[in-house]
């Protein structure tokens, strides 16, 4: 979430994400409009399905809704814009207000809410407006994890315009069953987006600004700092002042994003990632992550790639429509459709409601993943590929550049450069193309399009554009 994607909503939506065009609703991915509760402004801040495969809601007008067999039935309201939730395993729902980390029960089972405890207000809040507050998550352990936006505070400590007005803002925190809170990383700016994957890793966007090149996932890892030094002045271990720190100093105690979202063209207020653990109900990219955009009408996907114990990986787009510009939270129903809740408010268009995304059951000819070989890249196709165009090196344009991290408000690609004399071998099935490149170069975000390959039976891409960040090259 960012205050200067007020002014990048003037641009027209249409000349938005021109390249992804006939990515939109199609025979492959139906999108349709749920009709949301009467009086309500239907603005999603947080959405997770319960044990009784009941959709279940926050608003940022300060509500919670379920949604069940096309019923909406109001479980709490007075919240403080709560913008991320997690139902319990027995009826309770935990949420992440402005001001507090709050469980939420209804002890009659009337479908009310009828008592709110609270676990968590030991970190700072100080009304300013940009105090965004986000998830939670679980582990295994019973630990919650949540993440704390920065403040929009110049005279704080900090970068041009964010700054920690209050105490542990920009930090990933860890909330034990206890209640005890434990700082887990710190150097985030404004995380719209907080997720855990099925092993137990913690990921989490942040969106352009100041130290923040471009929106990028972080891996969060304990004890990791993550680039903005605002935090840094509740870090016991941090020496000196985030403000006299310089940047060389910074990035050696940086950790680098795992994935770089290349501004505009893939999104400009990047919110929540949510894996795919349907299993395949939702087509052919079960374990990846589906994410949105409060800014425009791009919905993307992004995949891992673990190297050498890290993890990396590649970011695409998935579909593009009016209807999904502010995409702001997801969640995969039982039956594999996926929800996408809606809101943009303060970036200039006042969109909201619900959408489903449900696939058809056709399998769409797509760039399935990308993954890093030794000398360049594998690339798997959901479609067995038409030799004739695959294995010709014009199908493909692969360029890369590299951010310069400092303290500026985003930032250009550095050092593009075209890649020539690629070498294409495709596999037995005809279903992977292995992409060797003269020169594999790491701290590099590679640009692969591929506008000539052709399936078997005849398609285009779908989405024939990946771009994959590579901080670690392959040693194996």
């Amino acid at each position: 979430m960012t205050r200067i994607a007020t002014i990048f909503l003037l641009v027209p939506l249409a000349a938005c994400c021109q390249c992804f065009a006939d990515a939109g609703p199609d025979q492959y991915y139906e999108l349709q409009n749920i009709k949301p509760p009467e009086n309500c402004a239907l603005e999603v801040g947080g959405m997770a399905f319960n044990s009784d495969n009941a959709l279940v809601l926050s608003t940022r007008r300060g509500e919670i809704w379920t949604y069940k067999n096309n019923k909406w039935n109001r479980f709490a309201s007075g919240l403080q814009e709560p913008l991320g939730l997690l139902p319990g395993d027995t009826g309770e729902v935990f949420v992440m207000q402005r001001s507090e980390l709050t469980r939420i029960i209804d002890t009659d089972n009337d479908g009310v809410a009828d008592r709110f405890e609270k676990i968590s207000d030991n970190f700072g809040y100080s009304g300013n407006y940009h105090e965004y507050a986000y998830g939670p998550v679980r582990d295994n352990e019973g630990n919650l994890y949540v993440t704390l936006n920065l403040s929009h505070a110049p005279d704080a400590w900090g970068g041009l315009y964010m700054g920690a007005a209050a105490r542990y803002r920009g930090w990933c925190l860890q909330i034990t069953p206890k209640g005890e809170m434990i700082p887990f990383a710190s150097g985030l700016r404004s995380p719209n987006g907080l997720c855990m994957s099925p092993d137990g890793d913690i990921f989490a966007t942040d969106n352009q600004g100041e130290f923040t090149v471009t929106n990028v996932l972080h891996h969060l890892q304990k004890g990791h700092f993550y680039g903005h030094p605002s935090s840094l002045s509740f870090d016991p271990n941090f020496k000196g002042g985030p403000k006299q720190t310089t940047i060389e100093e910074l990035d050696k105690i940086r950790t680098r994003p795992i994935i770089f979202f290349p501004y505009d063209r893939m999104g400009r207020s990047i919110s929540e990632p949510r894996f795919d653990t349907t299993g395949g109900k939702f087509g052919p990219f079960a374990g990846q992550m589906f994410l949105g955009d409060i800014s425009n009408r791009l919905y993307m996907r992004a995949q891992l790639d673990k190297v050498d114990g890290q993890w990396q990986g590649a970011c695409y787009p998935f579909m593009v429509h009016d209807d999904l510009v502010g995409a702001n939270r997801e969640a995969f129903a039982p039956d594999g459709t996926l929800y996408v809740g809606i809101t943009n408010r303060g970036w200039g268009k006042g969109v909201m409601g619900l959408r489903a995304i449900k696939w058809t059951g056709k399998m769409p000819f797509e760039i399935q993943k990308i993954e890093l070989a030794r000398d360049g890249f594998n690339v798997t196709f959901t479609k067995p590929v038409d030799p004739a165009t695959a294995e010709k090196p014009a199908s493909y344009a692969v360029q890369h550049w590299g951010y310069k991290y400092e303290n500026k408000y985003g930032g250009p690609e550095v050092d593009r450069t075209a890649v020539k004399e690629i070498q294409i071998t495709l596999s037995a099935d005809k279903k992977v193309a292995h992409l060797k490149l003269p020169q594999v170069i790491p701290l590099k975000v590679y640009e692969i399009r591929i506008p000539g390959v052709k399936s078997a039976d005849g398609n285009s891409l779908r989405n024939d554009i990946g771009w994959y960040t590579l901080n670690k090259l392959k040693t194996e």
